[in-house]
């Protein structure tokens, strides 16, 4: 039954005059009930299955599942944006080596190619990595490599390490290992370029927590009437104001800090042991020989302004009266402190 609706779909089309309006029409199918498009066979019923696109210069060949911007107007100013954000990280650093994540068929690292020493782009789906290779050739880059697979694992077969990063990830932003690695090579400045208002904030505030600062953002409109929008960020990474360089000498003699010394000091520095209630207890049993109330132990240290810590097990109200500890109690856990040094 399927194969006769296509055959006359096929049927109507070639009969229709489309020629220099329409590249291709294909059928996908897909039985999957999520909501990303698993390719489970293509059939070509008109023309062909790619259609080329020009965007800053530069020309790609796009095929049914290589990711690539469906507005091309927006595209070129979110590029353009992207492109002027790294241009003037790039200045006069062409000897540079920039990893494009996340690169679908490879238009970000097609653009910078130019400005970049070598051009690495990674993306998981293969589809888009041969898209990309073609592009790559199709406008005459040879300083663009195209790796197809996960980021969080491409990332440590890659030798050469890279001087800048795009960050262009799909909606649900980068995987936390991922960006840890990423992090940890410390580039000066990286692009991120987000099409989720709510990762891209998660995925900030890692960044910013391990120094880097947002210097320049813009929001491109790239579906007009409706709540999606695409975020280019530029972030550097934030320096230290100075630095102080102190050269010391460990051993005997004049001018050098003998070890011993070291030793004393931190001897002296060690924080001191928490003391606990228990080892107050404990302490009191094994001294003279009864026993006291953790109770009796706080209103000792209340009473001698000492700080008190939050009792998982305290209660509001009292069923009964508090009980005092007797002159004897008080004088034992007056000396259990002393012991432990905390008075």
């Amino acid at each position: 039954m399927k194969q006769l609706l296509l055959d006359g779909w096929r049927n109507q089309l070639q009969a229709l005059e489309l020629d220099g309006s329409i590249a291709g029409i294909l059928h996908t199918k897909n039985d999957s009930v999520a909501d990303a498009v698993k390719n489970e066979g293509t059939e070509i019923l008109y023309g062909q299955d790619y259609f080329y696109e020009e965007l800053l210069g530069l020309k790609f060949r796009i095929s049914p599942f290589s990711f690539f911007q469906t507005n091309s107007l927006g595209a070129e100013v979110l590029y353009q944006t992207a492109r002027e954000y790294i241009g003037d990280s790039l200045d006069e650093k062409a000897e540079k080596t920039v990893y494009d994540l996340y690169s679908g068929t490879g238009t970000i690292a097609q653009i910078l190619s130019p400005a970049a020493k070598h051009v690495i782009g990674v993306e998981i789906v293969e589809e888009a990595v041969e898209a990309a290779k073609e592009n790559a050739q199709l406008n005459q880059l040879k300083n663009c490599d195209f790796i197809a697979g996960d980021v969080l694992k491409v990332l440590d077969s890659i030798e050469e390490k890279p001087d800048f990063i795009v960050l262009d990830p799909p909606r649900e932003g980068i995987h936390p290992k991922a960006l840890e690695k990423i992090i940890r090579y410390g580039v000066d400045r990286m692009i991120y370029i987000s099409c989720k208002p709510t990762s891209l904030q998660r995925d900030l505030e890692v960044l910013q927590a391990q120094g880097y600062v947002v210097e320049r953002i813009c929001c491109v409109d790239m579906f007009p009437g409706t709540v999606h929008v695409e975020t280019v960020v530029l972030l550097s990474h934030k320096k230290p104001d100075g630095h102080i360089n102190v050269k010391v000498e460990f051993g005997e003699g004049e001018g050098k800090v003998p070890l011993d010394n070291i030793a004393k000091r931190a001897e002296e520095y060690k924080p001191k042991e928490r003391v606990t209630y228990k080892m107050i207890k404990e302490y009191i049993e094994a001294k003279y020989g009864f026993k006291v109330h953790t109770a009796y132990i706080a209103e000792v240290k209340r009473d001698l302004g000492l700080p008190m810590y939050d009792a998982p097990n305290a209660v509001e109200e009292l069923k009964q009266p508090r009980k005092h500890p007797t002159a004897e109690k008080v004088e034992a856990i007056k000396d259990a402190l002393k012991h432990f040094e905390v008075i």
